[in-house]
């Protein structure tokens, strides 16, 4: 079957994940800022494509590596079911059907941080819903996945967001440099602090090199 068809095109999804990259970078953990990969993602696509995004938290299971049978959860098990909680959880985009994750490029860091070493391949997940697996024995092919939205987490998650200043410049900021292909986009963007310290950022990244 040809692959169905993706509402956010492959080069888009890799710039939009590039501008939130070096934003972040040397400011967050990159690898755990899943949160703001949510909701600043679901920002630019509701800004600059006009599409209905809304981040969402909970509990995750991807596979990553379907030779080594290496699924990538987020969250914890109890009674036997994978759930999210306070401490454990992930968060993605939910948008016309379909989930979209904008960390999916740095799950080898993510991972590594862990204790895993795996050299997991840095690609673009977007995945209709209508695909997710129903159990883990479904888990069986790169790009397969479970998700288990969590609405308390994810209000909480869309209210500690909001209470940081600092999160909402930021999203503000990638916003703000972003542009649509075939738009060409600003190599570089200087940012001024509060103390109107200003620093210069380069557009980098790890390249995003298939799909899941």
């Amino acid at each position: 079957m040809p692959p169905p068809k993706l509402i956010l095109p492959f080069v888009d999804y890799g710039r939009i994940f590039r501008v939130m990259y070096s934003v972040l970078d040397g400011r967050a953990h990159t690898h755990r800022a899943c949160i703001f990969f949510a909701v600043a993602g679901a920002i630019l696509l509701r800004r600059h494509y006009q599409l209905k995004a809304l981040p969402v938290s909970g509990a995750a299971a991807y596979m990553v590596d379907s030779n080594a049978s290496f699924v990538a959860t987020f969250g914890k098990i109890e009674d036997g079911m994978l759930v999210s909680s306070p401490e454990a959880f992930h968060c993605w985009v939910e948008c016309d059907g379909y989930a979209i994750d904008f960390m999916a490029p740095v799950f080898r860091e993510n991972l590594k941080a862990a204790g895993f070493s795996s050299p997991i391949a840095r690609k673009m997940f977007q995945r209709p819903l209508a695909e997710m697996a129903e159990s883990s024995a479904e888990l069986d092919c790169d790009g397969a996945f479970s998700l288990f939205p969590n609405s308390e987490r994810t209000q909480a998650m869309i209210e500690n967001f909001e209470a940081k200043a600092s999160s909402g410049d930021l999203a503000n900021m990638c916003s703000h440099w972003y542009r649509r292909p075939p738009k060409r986009i600003a190599e570089t963007l200087d940012m001024a602090n509060d103390l109107g310290k200003v620093d210069r950022l380069t557009l980098h990244g790890p390249e995003v090199s298939g799909v899941w």
